[in-house]
């Protein structure tokens, strides 16, 4: 048995500025580098043995700008009792965090490139729906039973938090790359602070129901996985001109447990 976390963020950087941030995470993070692989984005560590005991850190980039960052105990240690795994995916995500927005603040700061100052004006055309995420069915079949059924079942459903942006270099004035991901990295920073999630979070939601059937009944139990969309547009003042950047958000993960009585199963789909 092995204790491990892993948790997924998206980042809006450039991919090799990721991939260096996250090498520079490790020692940051106080762990020990064991192997980078910059061609698939592959990078190993360990926690420091000083440490309840010494996890593997293993880190993955992704061409899109995700990180999956994962500790895992050794296979003696049954039990993180004192979360140090979910403390050391949290941890470097943190000193991640901070590096990418140094290194965010230092490409921008190019007199001749960029304005000097952007603040976020607006928000419009917003729009809000609920999508489903997945649908699982549970027939109960005690049409043939000589009492009610009842019986408990677990459902459960993991979703990412996500949110994008759109950036139209063309129809930005000459405002330069480097100041619109920055641009496109506060805006995501101020969405996920007016929705209330992380973008790249991980969601798990686990949930146990008891299902009953009466004696002599056939019914099919329903539960409907959902979560919120919130798209729209960010109007942003940078110097003296006028920066729409599009937005689309995917976030939470929310349950609906229905029953519908049949006749039979060939009724049921």
């Amino acid at each position: 048995m092995v204790s491990s976390f892993e948790q997924k963020r998206q980042f809006f950087n450039n991919y090799d500025v990721i991939l260096q941030k996250c090498r520079e995470a490790v020692y940051r993070s106080g762990f020990q580098l064991e192997k980078l692989d910059p061609s698939s984005g592959h990078i190993e560590a360990i926690s420091p043995s000083e440490w309840f005991f010494t996890a593997r850190i293993t880190i993955h980039v992704d061409r899109t700008g995700s990180v999956l960052v994962r500790s895992e105990a050794p296979s003696e240690v049954a039990i993180d009792l004192f979360l140090r795994n979910p403390y050391n995916v949290g941890v470097y995500f943190e000193n991640l965090s901070a590096l990418l927005k140094e290194a965010s603040s230092a490409s921008i700061s190019t007199p001749s490139e960029i304005p000097l100052s952007f603040k976020i004006l607006r928000e419009f055309d917003v729009r809000e729906h609920t999508e489903i995420v997945d649908t699982e069915r549970i027939p109960l079949d005690n049409r043939h039973g000589s009492n009610d059924l009842t019986l408990e079942h677990e459902f459960s459903k993991t979703a990412t938090n996500s949110i994008s942006l759109e950036t139209r270099q063309q129809s930005q004035g000459g405002i330069g790359l480097s100041f619109l991901e920055q641009l496109k990295v506060e805006a995501a920073e101020h969405l996920s602070k007016q929705i209330g999630y992380t973008n790249g979070e991980t969601v798990t939601r686990r949930y146990i129901a008891r299902l009953s059937v009466k004696q002599g009944d056939f019914v099919v139990y329903t539960i409907v996985w959902k979560r919120k969309v919130r798209s729209g547009k960010y109007e942003i003042l940078v110097g003296n001109q006028h920066v729409i950047l599009p937005f689309n958000a995917h976030f939470g993960l929310e349950y609906e447990l229905t029953a519908e009585k049949h006749k039979s199963k060939e009724g049921f789909r």
